[in-house]
């Protein structure tokens, strides 16, 4: 195990960094009632996110998994008396994204080097919302018809796998068509017509012309 608790009071338990998924945290927590917050994300945890055995809170794996790796996570048990406990935890991934921060345009992919070591990815997310990905030889893709329907800005792309999770963020500016050349439209449209007054001009010409020859045909 690499998580510890430190001895439990109402003040702030070190718990040493983790490395990757698959442990769970425990904590002291009696038989009071209480809900759990982690601080960083903002975020409520659910009944799925931990146990409660013996008096003692764990933090499910499953959960650990989800967190971002290489990032520090400050939660809060907040109690029914109105008293509260904290602990901060470490995380580690080994999976890396090996790309760097990029703008993409309308119709543009977002392609990304990704070295998932052991782990299988489990979904992929834009802003917290699923989206269809590709994964084949390295390297994750995210089709130009779901990054064309974000809004202008930056975006997170988080990929969840069962040895954690990582983000890569990348920017979005929607590309204006290029303007129309008026001017030449008109140039082109009057070399148009004048062509066409030409050809009927010249018809028109040839046939005046045939039916004199076919008059003096017949004169002889």
């Amino acid at each position: 195990m690499n998580v510890y608790n430190g001895e439990f009071a109402f003040n702030d338990i070190r718990i040493a960094s983790i490395y990757g998924a698959g442990e769970s945290v425990r904590e002291n927590v009696g038989d009071a009632a209480f809900t759990v917050r982690n601080l960083t994300d903002k975020t409520y945890l659910t009944a799925d996110d931990y146990t409660v055995e013996g008096g003692v809170l764990s933090l499910a794996s499953s959960y650990i998994s989800s967190l971002v790796g290489g990032n520090k996570y400050d939660f809060t048990i907040c109690f029914e008396n109105g008293k509260t406990s904290a602990f901060t935890l470490y995380t580690y991934s080994a999976v890396q994204i090996y790309d760097s921060y990029r703008t993409l345009g309308n119709g543009d992919a977002l392609t990304l080097a990704v070295s998932l070591g052991m782990a299988n990815i489990k979904n992929v997310m834009i802003d917290g919302k699923d989206v269809e990905y590709v994964f084949e030889n390295s390297a994750l893709t995210i089709g130009g018809g779901i990054i064309s329907a974000l809004r202008e800005g930056d975006h997170t792309v988080r990929i969840f796998t069962d040895s954690g999770a990582v983000d890569f963020v990348f920017g979005y500016k929607i590309v204006p068509p290029e303007p129309v050349d008026k001017t030449g439209m008109a140039i082109s449209v009057i070399a148009i017509a004048a062509v066409g007054c030409v050809a009927i001009a010249f018809t028109a010409y040839w046939i005046a012309a045939r039916k004199r020859k076919d008059g003096e045909n017949k004169a002889c």
